[in-house]
């Protein structure tokens, strides 16, 4: 059975929201198709040699989030 988008994105969430630096992993739009995106709030090229520039015949966009973020109280 192939896996769906859906199914891709979530394993991804699962994954790569444990790195540290890495804030959120969303759907997102490359050239109009569906990509991985990855938002980081620091640009840290050990985040990216972790994470693949592709995953799953799906390609993933890094984007500077402008973190660190701070909760809100």
């Amino acid at each position: 059975m192939k896996s769906t988008f859906k199914d891709i994105l979530k394993e991804a969430q699962d994954t790569w929201m444990d790195f540290e630096g890495v804030v959120a992993v969303a759907q997102g739009k490359k050239d109009q198709k569906d990509c991985i995106d990855v938002y980081i709030a620091i640009n840290s090229k050990n985040i990216k040699k972790q994470i693949p520039k592709e995953f799953k015949d799906i390609p993933v966009v890094f984007r500077e989030s402008g973190g660190p973020f701070v909760p809100q109280r």
